[in-house]
């Protein structure tokens, strides 16, 4: 039995995200940061400083001059908050089925 390579058997696929993978990337965060708009300010701060900046908490409330409670209660209920909405408005944005529906 002959053998096949394996460059024939195995397609290479390019690294790099497609156009469609960045426009729908790109799509998901202006929906994502649209819907944090709608969240008090000190939260949007807090939800700012933890995941952009990627500071932890004790740093985020020395920076705020909050307690360490204050900024954690504000985490949790951002985090709260935008499960809500989301699930309120599911159709504005819902991530694909498998078969691209």
């Amino acid at each position: 039995m002959p053998k096949i390579p394996l460059s024939i058997t195995c397609e290479k696929r390019d690294p790099r995200p497609s156009i469609l993978e960045v426009l729908e990337r790109r799509n998901a965060i202006q929906f994502l940061q649209s819907v944090i708009e709608k969240l008090p300010v000190a939260q949007q701060l807090v939800l700012d400083l933890y995941y952009r900046e990627q500071l932890n908490f004790r740093e985020i409330a020395e920076i705020l001059s909050e307690s360490l409670h204050t900024v954690k209660s504000r985490h949790y209920r951002a985090l709260q908050s935008l499960k809500e909405l989301l699930e309120a408005e599911p159709k504005l944005y819902a991530p694909k089925s498998p078969d691209g529906t």
